[in-house]
């Protein structure tokens, strides 16, 4: 995937459950790995845990990379 790709997020209406909102950037990547390629090619899915981390899986890199709260204890 060309650069742009990452996570976006929408607000959403309560009441129709549509977006109310355009896309605001959450993640994007811009890390680059030692080919060049950016590190995040395609977000294919996202899951939280229970402590507050998100884990997203790129399906063209085959790797899961996680995102955590500043608050979370290391």
């Amino acid at each position: 995937m060309g650069d742009g790709a990452g996570i976006y997020v929408a607000s959403i209406d309560p009441c129709s459950r549509r977006p109310s909102g355009p896309l605001r950037p959450f993640f994007v990547s811009t890390a680059l790995g030692r080919d060049g390629a950016r590190l995040l090619r395609r977000p294919a899915d996202v899951a939280f845990a229970p402590d507050g981390r998100l884990f997203v899986a790129d399906d063209q890199h085959g790797s899961v990379y996680w995102i955590a709260p500043d608050s979370l204890r290391r």
